[in-house]
């Protein structure tokens, strides 16, 4: 039979084995100075994709998908992880498109697909 502390080894091994492999899969690519940097898939600890992009520093940086649990996505540009620039918001049945502004969005339209109309 084994002792408490080889099973306790044995565990403590095997779980960073997990987590090591788990974090791979999580974050694609290199880091630079221990920081994310360049273009990346992050992914949640179910291996659903949450954001496909550019990253500058760890934070969301240039052009970049960030996807929901519920479905939601946004569509665009990003500077010091926060929306700005050119950028869809889609979440079930509408659209929203326009020029964002940290964080907040100046509306160009919105698009109600269940009803098929257009509002300027």
């Amino acid at each position: 039979m084994m002792n408490t502390k080889k099973l306790f080894f044995l565990f403590f091994v095997f779980y960073l084995l997990c987590t090591a492999s788990s974090l791979y899969s999580q974050i694609q690519g290199e880091t630079k100075d221990n920081k994310i940097d360049g273009e990346r898939t992050l992914k949640d600890k179910n291996g659903r994709i949450i954001y496909r992009g550019y990253l500058k520093e760890d934070k969301k940086h240039g052009y970049g998908e960030y996807f929901e649990q519920d479905g939601s996505c946004y569509k665009g540009y990003w500077i010091d992880d926060k929306k700005d620039g050119e950028g869809t918001y889609e979440r079930k049945d509408v659209i929203y498109r326009g020029k964002w502004e940290n964080d907040t969005i100046k509306l160009e339209y919105v698009k109600i697909n269940s009803r098929n109309n257009t509002y300027t």
